[in-house]
């Protein structure tokens, strides 16, 4: 009986290791992770509020660029700049509200991330990292500030945030 219970669980194990399911596997194509997690677009502290030099309003986007490749940006209005621009290279939705992000330069991951999606629609970074082992975040606060890190939302076209954001992507080459 025990050795038929251990076969079984054995059968199951290789199954799952040769036949992953979608939401287990880390996607060959990360922006596909991405969409179905519904995590692509542009994301604010305050979609209502335009990011300027005064607001601090953050604004993150993630979307596709020509290559077909899943960008990953944050944007504050200092100097007009985009912060911390980097390829997804690999994207794995581990529950229906827990994605995990492996970003980095061309093919090289440098960080990894953990975002959580609350129940009122907002998403939260709750972990992060460098490959190289350094925590940046840990359970929702910033290593460096102790301070959490906010939620955001998923701005629409019109929003005030939108309208600043979606002409800047698209003159980066990214598209919606």
């Amino acid at each position: 009986m025990i050795a038929t219970i251990l076969r079984i669980l054995l059968i199951v194990c290789l199954v799952h290791l040769c036949f992953p399911t979608p939401s287990l596997a880390y996607s060959s194509r990360p922006l596909l992770a991405l969409e179905q997690f519904g995590i692509t677009g542009i994301w604010a502290v305050d979609c209502s509020i335009a990011p300027s030099e005064f607001s601090r309003n953050l604004v993150s986007i993630i979307a596709e660029d020509k290559q077909g490749r899943a960008i990953g940006g944050t944007y504050i209005f200092v100097g007009r700049n985009w912060i911390n621009e980097l390829t997804i290279i690999d994207a794995h939705i581990l529950n229906a509200r827990t994605i995990e992000l492996r970003s980095g330069v061309a093919t090289n991951p440098m960080y990894w991330s953990i975002v959580n999606k609350r129940r009122d629609g907002r998403t939260r970074l709750q972990e992060a990292g460098k490959i190289d082992g350094k925590t940046c975040v840990h359970e929702g606060i910033n290593v460096v500030t102790h301070q959490e890190t906010p939620p955001i939302e998923k701005c629409r076209h019109g929003d005030a945030a939108s309208n600043v954001m979606e002409p800047l992507a698209r003159s980066a080459g990214l598209l919606f």
